[in-house]
């Protein structure tokens, strides 16, 4: 497990906002943009693998479910975590982005789940647009913001949660 600087981080989002600006115009339609929330500085592992391939997953067969055409699909594992971009023939993100704040909701996983959609212009819609309520923490289920900017709760307490959380939902899968 390799720990990542706020300048690898600010590499990554770089280098995702090319990737995803690239698909945008190559394919138009609507692209996800699919990351996994894991706080503090080591973002690729057990926990963050498990999530992301649950996660994909699930956003491939909700796919499937609606009939929209993934024209392609990038994934990447790096330090700073892994990163799916699903470009979609889709033109209507506003539904695409439904679906996914659907799926952040109702999937086990989900609160680990960063789904965004970004439109055919590369604008990328917020929960707050469809009235979704704000991400909660997943200690205490309080404002997920507020927790992270008054650092309500420790690095270890957040990722003993996220792995319990992982491992339960492992165990589930497997049975």
């Amino acid at each position: 497990m390799s720990r990542v600087t706020l300048q690898d981080m600010l590499q990554a989002r770089d280098w995702r906002r090319e990737q995803q600006q690239r698909l945008l115009t190559q394919h138009g339609g609507s692209l996800i943009s699919f990351t996994i929330n894991m706080p503090g500085d080591v973002k690729d592992c057990y926990a963050s693998r498990v999530a992301f391939d649950q996660g994909l997953k699930a956003v491939q067969t909700l796919l499937r479910k609606k009939n929209w055409h993934c024209v392609v699909t990038l994934t990447e594992r790096k330090a700073t975590g892994p990163l799916a971009l699903v470009a979609l023939a889709q033109p209507d993100a506003t539904a695409v982005k439904q679906a996914m704040i659907e799926l952040e909701n109702e999937h086990p996983l989900g609160r680990l789940f960063d789904l965004d959609v970004l439109d055919r212009d590369g604008r990328i819609l917020s929960r707050k647009e469809f009235g979704a309520p704000v991400r909660k923490c997943l200690v205490c289920h309080l404002d997920a913001v507020i927790c992270a900017r008054s650092q309500q709760h420790d690095i270890q307490q957040l990722r003993a949660h996220i792995h319990e959380l992982v491992v339960l939902q492992q165990t589930t899968v497997d049975e």
